[in-house]
């Protein structure tokens, strides 16, 4: 009932773009608008604990899969969709440290100039430690969010087709080495990775080493003279589908014991996740071609 939701302690939920706060003081919630409420004061940290969750990447990429109106121009929530988030059977612990969150949150936001991003990378931390949350799924939870997610609006300049940084490329490079090194554990092989980009294609070249220790990802800019050979491979990698549509493909030169993963310098194709895609995709040539590479895994 709209009286029983303008009751504290309860959680306001605007169905566009979907915001879940919390709010401890009395004020009644209009339509379209929806709320949750409790008349028992000693559930307010569960209430707390619920908006802290609803508001974590993993509750929005659930809505984007799971909801008609998510993600799609400006992004909606209804109740129908409200009820199909599965939330988690709280322990008291989680409980309190959710409420801690939300409270910690809330004045970092009423009080300093941080800015959105770093208030969500700080919730989804505690998201993924609290309910441990396997590495890989909350990496691509939070780069589907942040990154691909941009791609759903239809337009071209946004930041996930724009040149990765330096830090980016350092970020997919130090993955792919650790999933590289992991598939080869034990048998004294490592893997040296070396990123060397430019403004139009960038090549990660991966190079089989007999090593015990792990080296460090080289990231470099490309030299004058790799200019005109990166410039072909980016051609080569572009293909017109129609008018309208454009193919752009990736490249796997294998060198004997060297791989060369060649991709245009977008955002999206050098994050970890896609670090993940073509760690996996590394394995398999391994495991299904005869070559010198599969010698020295050997």
């Amino acid at each position: 009932m709209p009286l029983t939701l303008s009751k504290a302690p309860h959680i306001l939920i605007k169905n566009s773009p979907g915001y879940f706060s919390y709010s401890d003081v009395d004020f009644v919630i209009l339509k379209p608008q929806m709320g949750i409420s409790t008349d028992n004061k000693k559930d307010a940290d569960y209430l707390r604990a619920v908006s802290v969750f609803l508001s974590s990447s993993f509750a929005q990429y659930f809505l984007f899969f799971q909801s008609p109106s998510w993600g799609v121009g400006r992004s909606q929530i209804y109740l129908a969709d409200l009820k199909q988030i599965p939330l988690p059977d709280f322990s008291e612990k989680q409980i309190l440290d959710l409420a801690e969150l939300q409270k910690n949150l809330s004045q970092l936001e009423a009080c300093t100039d941080s800015s959105d991003d770093v208030l969500q990378s700080q919730l989804d931390d505690a998201i993924e430690r609290l309910f441990d949350v396997p590495e890989n799924i909350g990496l691509l939870v939070r780069e589907f969010m942040s990154i691909r997610l941009q791609l759903n609006q239809g337009k071209a300049k946004v930041s996930a087709v724009k040149m990765p940084t330096e830090e980016r490329f350092q970020s997919y490079g130090m993955k792919l080495q650790s999933e590289l090194d992991m598939f080869t554990r034990g048998s004294g092989v490592r893997h040296k990775v070396t990123v060397t980009h430019s403004p139009q294609m960038t090549i990660c070249s991966v190079e089989f080493v007999q090593s015990d220790s792990t080296s460090d990802v080289i990231v470099e800019a490309a030299q004058d003279r790799h200019g005109e050979f990166m410039a072909s491979i980016a051609d080569k990698a572009k293909q017109q589908f129609s008018q309208w549509v454009y193919v752009q493909r990736s490249i796997r030169i294998f060198d004997y014991s060297k791989v060369h993963i060649c991709k245009p310098s977008r955002l999206i194709d050098w994050t970890q996740t896609q670090a993940l895609n073509d760690s996996d995709d590394i394995i398999a040539e391994i495991l299904s071609a005869e070559s010198t590479t599969n010698e020295v895994l050997q």
